[in-house]
């Protein structure tokens, strides 16, 4: 499936790497999961966790590695940092 053209509009189309991480970052932060492919060469599937539905507005996916929940107000997952790496 693909999603950038799924979520792209005249006005604002999405790149396909774009909403790759978007996924990724969800997928991370458990608002949705892999389902099983079709075959070999298919594309992945997901599903949304209905139990993770916090109201109508969409998480936002940072740049910096974490998900935000605006119906929440606060950051829903974020990647741990590895403080070794930045000795």
């Amino acid at each position: 499936m693909n999603w950038a053209a799924m979520a792209s509009t005249p006005e604002r189309p999405v790149a396909h790497s774009t909403a790759s991480v978007y996924i990724g970052q969800l997928v991370r932060a458990g608002y949705v999961v892999t389902t099983k492919s079709r075959g070999k060469n298919t594309p992945p599937r997901y599903r949304f966790v209905s139990q993770r539905y916090t109201g109508p507005r969409p998480p936002v996916v940072g740049h910096n590695a974490y998900v935000y929940d605006p119906n929440l107000d606060k950051v829903v997952w974020q990647e741990e940092m590895n403080h070794d790496d930045h000795l």
